[in-house]
């Protein structure tokens, strides 16, 4: 009896070890992309003036690239931009080379060019045309660049952000019922990508010296794109 006991005792323990070291399967999951938009109007811009200047002394270019930059400032000054909006994004100093071969030698050094780019904030957008055309007038060269923005998008990201999560949970919905599965709850989600890209308006380039440049400023698409990953529950 004691061995039969010891035995069933034994038998019982091997049959539960295997059951006890299963553990709960993975959850089967359904991963979708959403994306959202809204579209908003621009209430500011952002420019970004360049002077270049040569001289045959590299300290005569960058004086006189000097003097075009202060006359810049000033403008920017009095039509009502605020120092903290005018920030400098590059200067250089470069020798000019004269490239034609002298007796199969090296080029040589014929002069200097100096170059200076300003980055401006405009945040009253009906300015912007007479800012251009200022700035133009007092000493920029260059116009290098004009993008639009929102002073505050908090609102369109919102917007766009539901908009990008309802569209992740529509695919989800018709996957899941294409598949004929059910569609349980989020278990993750993240934003992948979020922005805005300009659609129409712009600045007129061949107008640039009218008395002020005309500015069409068009609309901005806030953009948002997030990842959600839903249990499967069937």
């Amino acid at each position: 009896m004691m061995k039969t006991g010891l035995l069933l005792v034994l038998g019982f323990c091997l049959a539960g070890g295997p059951l006890a070291a299963q553990s709960d399967p993975e959850p089967r999951t359904l991963y979708v992309v959403g994306r959202g938009s809204v579209e908003a109007v621009p209430d500011m811009a952002d420019i970004t003036l360049g002077v270049t200047e040569e001289s045959s002394q590299a300290d005569l270019a960058a004086s006189a690239v000097s003097r075009a930059a202060a006359a810049i400032f000033d403008t920017l000054g009095a039509v009502g931009i605020a120092a903290s909006d005018v920030q400098t994004r590059d200067f250089q100093l470069t020798p000019v080379f004269d490239r034609r071969a002298q007796d199969g030698g090296p080029p040589r050094v014929i002069g200097y060019r100096a170059s200076y780019a300003v980055h401006v904030t405009v945040r009253e957008l009906n300015d912007l045309g007479m800012v251009l055309s200022e700035t133009l007038e007092s000493g920029a060269t260059e116009f290098r660049g004009l993008s639009f923005d929102l002073s505050d998008r908090t609102r369109a990201e919102e917007i766009a952000r539901r908009a990008a999560i309802q569209d992740a949970r529509t695919k989800a919905a018709t996957y899941a019922d294409a598949a004929e599965v059910g569609l349980g709850p989020v278990m993750e989600i993240a934003e992948l990508v979020g922005g805005t890209v300009p659609v129409g308006g712009g600045v007129r380039a061949s107008s640039l010296a009218m008395e002020a440049v005309p500015v069409a400023p068009g609309g901005l698409v806030v953009l948002s794109e997030v990842a959600m990953t839903f249990m499967l529950t069937q």
